[in-house]
């Protein structure tokens, strides 16, 4: 026999639609597993398929300086590149870029900019991990990088169909290939990454910031670029990190 009641019981778990008006909601293939709750994407070249955004863009950045003799080493993902010193520093780098793009497993662009002395390594479904060695040169050049992501269109929000069972960080998610209802249009709970109210801009997470702050998460703060604003989406209700937050998504 039940003898205790819960007079404020959650209003709702992650990825539970929030209400029953009309919405559209479609099924999408995932290409990686996804925590229902968490913002998704369209998959590159699949009609149907929804990941996670992608840290899927490097702009190497050289200081202006000289590079006239050794060489120059970009790793991507694990694979090393290599380039001798050529003709000029704007030659050598365009071969640079250029080798990288013929060299390296799903990059697609890699272009060198003689104007802003930048490398941007592109990819579409992958994320990048790169890296730029210049200690064998001959000359004052330095070079750094920085990653972003390309992704900044939202898909939807994946919902939880009630065969999930989410722990209390929300870990429990649908695995790759599993065919996921995703919030096009319409109301769902989330757990938002920080406390929100209802007059927060909503932020959509493409970078990851810590355990605390996953790829996917919902926000109210670009974070130094790491999040991207979702114009169509509002806090109707705010909430905190340790509950849930209603977002409306609309046309």
């Amino acid at each position: 026999m039940q003898t205790a009641y819960d007079f404020a019981p959650a209003k709702g778990f992650p990825g539970m639609k929030a209400d029953s008006r009309f919405d559209l909601v479609e099924t999408r293939i995932l290409s990686e597993a996804v925590v229902p709750g968490r913002g998704v994407v369209k998959t590159y070249g699949s009609d149907t398929g929804a990941r996670l955004p992608k840290s899927n863009q490097s702009v190497i950045t050289d200081n202006a300086d000289t590079f006239t003799a050794g060489d120059i080493v970009t790793t991507v993902n694990g694979t090393a590149i290599t380039t001798a010193s050529g003709t000029d520093k704007d030659t050598t780098m365009t071969a640079h870029a250029a080798a990288i793009q013929a060299g390296v497993a799903g990059v697609y662009s890699a272009v060198y900019a003689a104007s802003t002395h930048t490398i941007t390594i592109k990819t579409r479904n992958l994320d990048l991990v790169t890296t730029v060695d210049v200690s064998g040169i001959t000359g004052d050049m330095t070079a750094t990088v920085a990653t972003s992501s390309l992704d900044s269109v939202l898909e939807g929000i994946v919902l939880n169909g009630g065969n999930l069972v989410q722990d209390a960080n929300g870990l429990v998610s649908y695995s790759a290939n599993d065919p996921v209802s995703v919030l096009r249009v319409g109301a769902s709970y989330v757990t938002p990454e920080e406390d929100v109210t209802s007059d927060d801009a909503v932020y959509l997470r493409v970078v990851a910031n810590g355990a605390s702050k996953p790829i996917g998460g919902f926000g109210k703060s670009a974070d130094s670029g790491k999040c991207v604003a979702v114009s169509n989406a509002r806090f109707v209700e705010g909430g905190l990190t340790t509950g849930v937050a209603k977002i409306e998504i609309r046309y």
